[in-house]
């Protein structure tokens, strides 16, 4: 029997910001992707502070106890998941830009009427930004695939992983702290109109990218 070769690649932090920067390249090596990439990371910061603090403060908001809400976010999870395995099927006759921009519009929908939820429709509501993040994700990937070579597939994901989330990592207390002295239906209804903004200014500077 042979022993197989062993990867002797190690983990390092020279290897850590040298992938970065590998990824940081590939989502910027062309005019289109890079308009494509300002697109994910615009709108992505917001789905990153929605499943870090705002999905769980709003339910709190809107009354849930934390044994309801569990049993919720239980079935939203579920709903998710049911939901990512329809962007393939939508992927057919919708693009991947499509699919993003319309899961984006959705999402921030239910951020703007958040002032408006009561128990039933503020748990309907959830369930829909949960899933439509779900779908959100799968056409981040569809994006990143048919833009990136597969040997670098991974890198980059990773670096869009981390652009994305640097921003809510400086912002995080300032996030809490804005919730804590206001109404947090009323700063959802602000971040979904925010979002809507930033997805309207991302999309139509893709789309201009695209056909010059």
């Amino acid at each position: 029997l042979r022993e197989p070769e062993h990867d002797t690649e190690k983990a390092s932090i020279a290897k850590f910001f040298k992938d970065q920067l590998e990824g940081f390249r590939q989502l910027n090596k062309t005019n289109q992707i890079r308009s494509q990439t300002i697109l994910l990371v615009g709108t992505g910061l917001f789905m990153v502070m929605a499943s870090q603090v705002l999905n769980d403060a709003l339910g709190v908001e809107i009354g849930f106890e934390p044994y309801q809400f569990g049993l919720i976010a239980a079935g939203m999870y579920l709903l998710a998941s049911l939901s990512s395995q329809l962007v393939p099927i939508i992927n057919v006759k919708i693009t991947g830009i499509g699919i993003l921009v319309l899961s984006t519009l959705f999402i921030s929908i239910t951020f703007i009427v958040s002032p408006l939820l009561g128990f039933v429709t503020g748990a309907l509501a959830l369930s829909i930004r949960w899933s439509m993040q779900s779908i959100f994700d799968g056409a981040t990937s569809i994006i990143v695939n048919q833009n990136i070579e597969s040997k670098f597939r991974a890198t980059t994901i990773s670096t869009l992983t981390l652009i994305k989330n640097i921003p809510y990592a400086f912002a995080a207390y300032f996030l809490g702290s804005v919730m804590e002295n206001a109404n947090v239906r009323s700063f959802n209804l602000w971040v979904g109109l925010s979002l809507l903004a930033v997805l309207t200014v991302t999309y139509i500077h893709e789309r201009s990218t695209r056909t010059s």
